[in-house]
């Protein structure tokens, strides 16, 4: 989904270990037993979601496909993997599937045509299955290193429960990630015009997610680097049913 190699996206998952695993503890209450994982990368996320759950990786990059097949052959529950371009058509090997989860984290921001993605993820996830989302917020944040990254925007809350709820989603929850990430984003990205987080950055980043997690844990951010994005697919097909939100 980028421009980055495969050997410095393995150093930036090395680097954020315990951000990932933040991540993960935010999305774990909404994970069903069947996921399917929209842009899996080279898996830091699908490692965890392995653990215990039935997975399919997907991505557009066979590479990075490739690379999950071959370090995840001592897994317990080794992910299925299958080559998929969700703003396209659907793969034949996922159609008749019921996925109860659809995750999609730190994609949607790189197709150009969310829209379709969306109403894509809404086909192929059962009725009642829960799409959880994570994206880049806030496009005053907007920098060279999200152009670095192939971003083609940062979302506002606003914008994107109105995309999901359009799509023909029911909204659970919408809100702010991450809030202390803002400033390294915006030193690096606008002060340093920098295309790339250094790894040092990350692994200092890396060492405060627990004062940072429990933080956020108290006093829920008002705004933060990322939007958390939790809905479910209605038993009725009824796309933009519920009316738009306001925030």
């Amino acid at each position: 989904m980028t421009n980055l190699g495969t050997v410095a996206l393995k150093r930036t998952g090395e680097s954020a270990s315990t951000y990932n695993r933040w991540i993960y503890n935010q999305i774990k209450p909404f994970l069903g037993s069947k996921i399917l994982e929209i842009g899996c990368g080279i898996g830091n996320i699908t490692r965890l979601l392995s653990e215990n759950k039935f997975v399919v990786a997907t991505d557009i990059n066979i590479d990075y496909l490739s690379y999950l097949e071959e370090i995840s052959e001592g897994w317990e529950n080794r992910p299925k993997t299958v080559m998929l371009n969700i703003a396209s058509s659907i793969s034949s090997e996922l159609i008749g599937d019921q996925f109860d989860t659809i995750m999609c984290l730190n994609v949607l921001e790189h197709i150009l045509d969310d829209t379709t993605a969306l109403r894509n993820m809404y086909q192929l996830l059962s009725p009642g299955g829960k799409l959880i989302l994570l994206v880049p917020a806030g496009q005053y944040l907007y920098n060279k290193l999200d152009n670095a990254l192939d971003h083609y925007r940062r979302y506002k809350k606003k914008e994107l429960t109105q995309k999901v709820i359009r799509s023909g989603f029911k909204l659970i929850k919408c809100s702010n990630f991450n809030l202390f990430g803002i400033l390294g984003w915006w030193i690096s990205g606008k002060i340093f015009k920098r295309d790339v987080v250094e790894r040092s950055e990350l692994s200092l980043f890396n060492l405060f997610v627990p004062l940072f997690r429990r933080l956020e844990q108290v006093i829920p951010p008002i705004i933060g680097l990322s939007l958390i994005c939790v809905a479910y697919r209605p038993n009725e097909n009824i796309v933009g049913s519920e009316s738009d939100p306001k925030s």
